[in-house]
């Protein structure tokens, strides 16, 4: 369904906006000014939950979120820049003047992202959800270089820095990953496999 509503939205009157990494988008329980399509980079959506914030899902390219701007809906959940982020930004007014266009998808919210949720503190250990956590970047980054510290990896992955980057350095000496300075690339082949045999 999300392929054909962003064939909808895509023709919609937009403007192009950029956002620096590590600005918050839209807030949680805020009404969404607009909808946006993301042109290129990665947005990482939160969601609070008993006094904790935790990592939703990462979404790239083609993605698109907002749509609750169409029903003066809260936002579920808050959406930062992961990276630097270009969007096609579709305002509300514009999106509320091309509703009809749309009535057939009324009930497809944000909340359908819930189902992407990748990490679960509650199932792995830290290798685990460092795993899961590197598994969620390399659905979204499309073999490119992200730019995400050791220190933002663990905070993810709910791990100690330290821990966190004896696990990255053993990652990355089993092919799994490459690290250049504050640069991390996944490789979706090898991480996969990792995957699946720490699920076993």
């Amino acid at each position: 369904m999300e392929g054909k509503i962003s064939k909808i939205i895509s023709g919609w009157r937009s403007e192009s906006i950029w956002i620096r990494r590590g600005e918050t988008i839209e807030s949680v329980d805020d009404i969404p000014k607009g909808i946006y399509i993301i042109k290129t980079g990665i947005v990482k959506l939160d969601f609070a939950c008993t006094g904790h914030t935790h990592l939703v899902s990462l979404i790239g390219q083609d993605s698109f979120f907002g749509l609750n701007c169409l029903y003066s809906y809260k936002n579920l959940f808050s959406y930062a820049a992961f990276t630097d982020v270009a969007f096609s930004f579709i305002s509300q007014e514009s999106a509320k003047s091309e509703e009809h266009n749309y009535c057939s998808y009324a009930g497809y919210l944000d909340v359908s992202y819930l189902k992407q949720k990748v990490i679960d503190d509650s199932h792995a250990n830290s290798e685990g959800r460092i795993v899961n956590f590197l598994t969620l970047v390399d659905k979204v980054s499309k073999n490119q270089w992200v730019r995400i510290t050791r220190k933002e990896i663990a905070e993810f992955s709910n791990c100690g820095r330290e821990h966190a980057s004896r696990i990255l350095l053993q990652l990355e000496k089993n092919g799994l990953i490459s690290i250049d300075g504050h640069q991390l690339k996944t490789h979706s082949i090898a991480l996969a496999l990792k995957r699946k045999r720490s699920s076993k």
